[in-house]
Parts: structure tokens; sequence; C-alpha cells
């Protein structure tokens, strides 16, 4: 007895193994025409295993590469284990270069590492080596014949935060215009000299980072996470059209920006916005501000204005984060910090001169239980909302 085609390829997409995959494709022509597009489906490419001859072979097999929908592409290796067999970086940039042959590409993911880099670029002892690599793997980007892609989202994990002058070309910006969904963390530590790291930080978020996201047109997801709480942005610039969810992480509300910087890019598209995700966001308090900046004041204003918005998440949640006891110690004891400790809060930040934005407050932010109540009243509203939704498509 046969098995229906149908309940065969349901078993195959079960299978996660790659080899696996690929030891079905010798058992019959049958097997071969089900199981290779789920083989090719997603390429997970990776520097330390050298990946870029198997995938410059590939991109000459037209029958192969129309099935690859997603590209993943890990830049870390190791460099204690030496270069044995690891693509260089000219060799995994170059790679990039042939994404136009993959003509129904939808998925491109980025990840590299994290934190900086012990190594040091050969040409240049200022630059990591995950900065060259970025650098020129963006300049093949920007040369790619961008009517013959088909890509709609793009994540970059580890985004270093620098100057980067392809993406200023009209061939990157025209990469980026069929973007749908657009994923980025931010790492901003990439030289020793961190005095230069600063003003090179600064230029990447005023000049090149409003170019990405002016360039993304049809933007229907945002999320943006840096590494350092920062508050200036370019967000009076930017306005998106169809965006329907947005997820902010580390960014601050400057105190005196209540009309204008990113409370109000939020508000521009409350006629769109579906989802919203403010985690690890804080204002920026100053203690001699006669009407202070509040988290209650935000929500209010969102409650009211956000007409569309069906989820909204905030983590922590605002207020004094209270020291844990250790084995043997009472709370109380806990919380008795030394005189020159100030209180540490979730939500609000001041800004020290010798150190940026720091949790640590002298003064407490405005009043937690308005805070409290905002927040509770916000997501009754939203809550109202689904159901009310819910209840709609219920209907017959």
């Amino acid at each position: 007895m046969s098995i229906p085609i149908e309940l065969t390829g349901a078993i195959l997409d079960e299978l996660t193994d790659k080899k696996a995959l690929s030891t079905c494709r010798s058992v019959s022509k049958a097997f071969e025409d089900l199981t290779t597009p789920r083989v090719f489906q997603v390429l997970n490419l990776s520097r330390a295993n050298g990946s870029h001859i198997a995938f410059m072979e590939l991109a000459k097999v037209p029958n192969l590469t129309r099935y690859v929908k997603e590209i993943n592409f890990r830049a870390e290796h190791n460099e204690i284990d030496g270069n044995e067999g690891v693509d260089t970086i000219d060799e995994a940039a170059a790679t990039f270069s042939q994404l136009a042959v993959f003509i129904n590409l939808e998925t491109l993911c980025l990840y590299f590492p994290p934190e900086y880099e012990n190594t040091v670029d050969e040409f240049d002892r200022n630059i990591s080596p995950t900065r060259r690599l970025q650098t020129a793997i963006f300049e093949q980007l920007a040369n790619l014949d961008a009517g013959k892609l088909r890509i709609w989202e793009l994540e970059i994990h580890g985004l270093l935060a620098y100057p980067y002058p392809s993406m200023l070309l009209d061939g990157f910006r025209a990469f980026l215009r069929p973007i749908a969904r657009l994923f980025i963390t931010l790492a901003s530590i990439d030289q020793r000299n961190l005095g230069y790291v600063d003003l090179a930080f600064m230029e990447f978020r005023w000049r090149y980072l409003p170019t990405i996201l002016l360039a993304s047109t049809c933007l229907e997801s945002l999320t943006l996470i840096s590494d350092v709480l920062v508050t200036a942005g370019p967000w009076d610039s930017i306005t998106f059209h169809h965006l329907t969810s947005l997820r902010l992480g580390k960014f601050a509300f400057p105190p005196s920006e209540r009309h204008s910087g990113l409370q109000a890019f939020i508000i521009r598209h409350a006629k769109s916005l579906v989802s919203l995700d403010l985690s690890t966001c804080c204002i920026s308090i100053e203690g001699r501000e006669p009407n202070p900046l509040s988290w209650a004041n935000i929500w209010t204003t969102f409650e009211g204005r956000m007409e569309k918005l069906e989820t909204f998440v905030f983590d922590p949640f605002p207020g004094r984060v209270r020291p844990r006891a250790v084995a043997g110690e009472h709370q109380e004891e806990a919380e008795q910090l030394p005189e020159y400790d100030a209180p540490k809060y979730e939500g609000y930040v001041t800004f020290l001169p010798e150190s940026g934005l720091s949790p640590y407050l002298d003064e407490p932010p405005p009043d937690p239980e308005a805070d409290k109540h905002a927040f509770e009243s916000f997501q009754r509203v939203i809550a109202a909302r689904r159901s009310e939704k819910n209840s709609d498509k219920n209907e017959p």
C-alpha cells in the first residue's frame, strides 16, 4: 500500500536533520521531487565552517537556487582554535555578491559576535575583524541588482554602530526599499579608543541609522534594540505608513520632548500600530524639572491616542529595585545602602557627566502609584479592544 503524497510531505516536514533529508533525495525520483525543496529552503552559512566554496557552487545551479527562501549567516568563529577551514573576511563577504541568483529568497539573517573581539585587523589595529567584515558585506549589498531581489525580511544581530559609507549609496537604499520586517540589534563597542567610539556612535545614530530607516519605505514591523541606553535619535524625520509592529529596546525618552522625539514618533503611527513593545526603555529625568515626564504621562497619552493597539509590552516595570538579601541576611539589612550609594530604579535614568545615563537616582522619580494606575488602565482598554474584535470575528 502506497502512502499518499500529501502524507509523505507532512512526514518530511517533521524532519529537521538536513543530512537525513538529503539521504531521502536518493530513494526515488518521487522522493527527490519532494525532498529537494525542503533541503534547500533554508541555508545556514557559517564562517567558522567554511561555507563559502559550497555556497558559490550552489549559486551556479538555478534548479536548486530557486528553492532557497531563507539564508542565515553566522560570522562568529573562535580565533583560539586557529583559522584552518575558516572563511576569510573577503570570502565571507563575497558570498553576498551572489544573492541575486536566489530569485525566491525572502529572508536574510546576519549574526555577528555580540561582544568586542580581542583580535585586531591585520591592516588596521583599531578595527576588529567584525567591523571589517560588516563593511565588506554592506559594500556587496550596495552593489546588488535590487530589481532581481525579493527579500522582505532582514535581521542584523550585532550591527556595529559606526559609519558605513556604502549605506549612503543608492544601491544600498534600493536593497532596503522592499523590506517589510526589519530587526536590528546595535553594538556600540568595537574599538579600544572609547572617545572615538562615542563620536562614531553619534554619527551613526544621526546620519546612518536614519538612512537605513528612511530607505525601508515598505516597513510593517520594526525591532531596534541598542546595547547601551541612548536618548538621541532621528525620530522627528521618520514616518512609516504601514507600520503595525514596533519594538524598541534601551531607548530613553528625553524629559523635554513631550511633543517631539520618540514619543511623537510612536503617536504618529497610532493609525496603524497594532503591537508595541518598549521593554528596557526608560525616561531620562532631571532633578530640577518643574513638571517631569513620567510613564503615567506617556501611557495616559497612549491610551487616548493609540486607537488600533492590541498588544503593549513593558518590562521591567518602573520602580525602585530592591536589593536581594543574601543567605543569613534580612531584607531590611539588604536595603540599608551606604550613604554614597543612590537607590537604583527601573524605567527611569538620569544623566551623569562621568558615566552617561544612570539608573541610580538621588531623587525618586514621579509618583510610582500613578505609573501603576496608568499602566493598568491602558492595559484594560487594550484588553477590551481585543475582546471586542474577537467578538466581531465570532459573529455569523
